[in-house]
Order: structure tokens, then sequence, then C-alpha cells
């Protein structure tokens, strides 16, 4: 019998078999929940899965957070207040305080010259005959009057919001603040001292110029 090559008595290796990767399991996509009664904004938490787990309502991190958050309770028309509140700051409608939501602050005023001249209070306002940015904080309007006796100073009065309050502080002007609250009597503002002010708040600065605290426009 002829003698059988070597080569071909030996079979070819065997080809391992990988088996198929087992694809993950899919996560339940979120639901989120719209916003509700208007102004009131939710968008800091409220994220509820599918699954049953719900997410806790936290506010965003600091870093992350472009403007300052507040605590707030909705009147009947959707306007923002501070809790506690019994009629709305801005329409004087019904408030209900049973269940504060953390919110972006609203814009809670502005600042009307008896010349026509207006500007909310966003990050702040420094009026003067001359303001400086460097009165006020960083984003500060800077509201010029006019002073044809100077009696008004180039940085005279700075306006500024806090949680839910207007604050107006004297910026070591020469003279003074005249302020005229609603159904109180008047009294000067001067020194660096602040006050904490309502809307229809008047502040005579002096030389025919006056302001009034008014609700904001934006």
């Amino acid at each position: 019998m002829p003698a059988v090559p070597l080569a071909a008595a030996v079979p070819p290796p065997a080809v391992p078999v990988v088996p198929a990767p087992t694809p993950a399991p899919e996560r339940a996509q979120p639901v989120v929940i719209p916003p509700r009664l208007g102004e009131i904004d939710d968008d800091a938490g409220g994220t509820i899965f599918s699954t049953g787990l719900a997410a806790t309502h936290k506010p965003a991190p600091a870093a992350e957070r472009a403007e300052p958050q507040v605590l707030a309770v909705p009147c009947v028309n959707g306007h923002a207040n501070a809790p506690g509140s019994r009629s709305c700051r801005l329409c004087h409608a019904p408030v209900d305080s049973s269940n504060p939501r953390l919110i972006r602050r609203p814009v809670l005023a502005g600042v009307h010259t008896n010349a026509g001249d207006f500007a909310d209070i966003i990050s702040g306002v420094v009026v003067g005959r001359s303001p400086d940015p460097a009165h006020g904080p960083s984003g500060a309007y800077l509201l010029r009057v006019p002073s044809p006796s100077s009696d008004i100073s180039r940085n005279h009065v700075l306006v500024t919001t806090k949680d839910w309050n207007v604050i107006v502080t004297d910026l070591h002007s020469t003279n003074g603040t005249t302020v005229l609250p609603l159904g109180e009597s008047p009294f000067t503002l001067r020194d660096g001292a602040s006050v904490q002010v309502e809307l229809g708040t008047v502040l005579d600065l002096g030389d025919g110029v006056s302001l009034r605290i008014e609700p904001p426009r934006a």
C-alpha cells in the first residue's frame, strides 16, 4: 500500500467560535413633567422615570445656574410671589402658599425717572449724573440723570434686589437721597446706608430729579 503523506494526515486547527455579545438592557426613558402655572418654572427637578423611580427635586449646582433661584408660590394668574404672600405683588390676586417651588428669580421691579426713562432691576441700576459700573454689581445698568446744579453725585444711588426684596443703597452721595415710602414719613438716606423699599416708593435725588420703584416691564 502506498504511503500517505504526513501533511494530509493532520487535520487543520479548529477556529474558535466567539459568542455574540449580550445586548445591555435599555434604560427606561424619562417622562418630563411640564411647567405649570405660567411663570412658575419646574425645570430644576421633577423628572420621573417610567420604572417608577422618582428623581429627587434638587436645584442645579451653583456653577450651572445663570440666575439666582428662589422659593415661590403662584397667584391664580400664574405670577410668582414670595412664600407666605396672601396677594400677588403684581396683580393683587389671591396667592396659593401651600406648595412653594424653586424657580429662577423673576425680575422684581424697575426704576422710572420723572423724565420718562425706565430700567428693569436685573443685576442692579446705578443712578447718577455720570454713573460708573465699578459702583454696582457685574452687568449693572447705568442710569444717567441730569443735574444742572451738580446737586446729584456722579454715582448717587444703587438699586438692587436680594431674594424677594428691592434694596436702595446710598453711594456716599454728597446730599443723600430723600426716600418717600407709600403711606409713611419721608427720610434721608446717606453715608452708604441701605434700605428695603416697596413698589411705589419715590426716591428724590435733588435738582428736580426723582425715581419711582415700579413693576417690571421685562
